[in-house]
């Protein structure tokens, strides 16, 4: 909500679900980041009930409905071999919304670039983030964008998240908080990128999560912290293979 369309091959590292089928021919539903050259970052509750054959994802995209190859050479459709959803998903309200999907083949990174990953312990606050994904553009929206939107946000300390009305107790220490006024994530960007520009790269400091609506007044969103994770996501990717990261992760 509140952003404009981004221009096509600006956010390289964003990864798009479809849902229903695996050979990419419907996207759409939620987003994703490519963090590494076999394994994408999302959100626990987009994945919670679906198997690894059930869907795929597609990087490369910016229009949906156009998915001829010719016309966009980029598109690449993903398949999943696995699926690991944040062993303490779910125990308290949606703390720990974050997951790994390893894929059945590694990307070329020399084609697909992927985003970095936010370091352990970081403080965000005051930072300017971008959000990004083909989420609805108004709260309760009947269909999602067909083109990447985007959009920037400024983040705010969990203590100042937890002190809205509404909000309280509510955003535990796995979560980051953002807001702008008439600016947000909406319905369909869940699971999608949230990041800070640090020294010419894109840093993934989120994943987007939850919110009261989009973008109503005094109500930040809500994204999974990446950095809260990075112990669980290097532990996770050592265990099934390994990665070859950003070159600053």
């Amino acid at each position: 909500m509140g952003g404009e369309e981004a221009t096509v091959g600006s956010w390289p590292w964003i990864v798009v679900f479809n849902f229903n089928s695996n050979d990419g021919s419907d996207p759409g539903g939620c987003g994703s980041t490519l963090v590494a050259d076999g394994w994408v970052l999302t959100a626990a509750h987009c994945v919670e009930y679906s198997p690894p054959n059930s869907f795929s994802l597609v990087i490369g995209e910016h229009t949906l409905s156009d998915d001829d190859p010719e016309d966009n050479p980029l598109r690449l459709n993903l398949e999943v071999e696995r699926v690991i959803i944040h062993p303490e998903y779910g125990t308290q309200g949606l703390n720990h919304d974050i997951a790994l999907l390893k894929l059945v083949s590694l990307v070329d990174l020399s084609t697909y670039t992927p985003a970095c990953l936010a370091e352990e312990g970081v403080d965000w606050t005051g930072e300017t983030a971008w959000t990004y994904g083909w989420g609805t553009i108004e709260e309760g929206a009947s269909s999602i964008s067909n083109v990447l939107m985007e959009t920037n946000v400024t983040i705010v300390s969990n203590e100042d998240c937890n002190s809205r009305e509404g909000m309280e107790g509510e955003v535990t220490e796995d979560m980051v908080c953002a807001e702008w006024p008439g600016r947000d994530a909406c319905q369909g960007d869940s699971g999608g990128p949230f990041s800070v520009e640090v020294d010419g790269q894109h840093v993934l400091v989120g994943a987007v999560s939850w919110g009261y609506g989009c973008a109503r007044e005094g109500l930040p969103g809500v994204y999974s912290r990446v950095g809260y994770h990075r112990q669980w996501i290097d532990d996770t990717m050592a265990k099934y293979g390994g990665a070859n990261f950003c070159a600053n992760t």
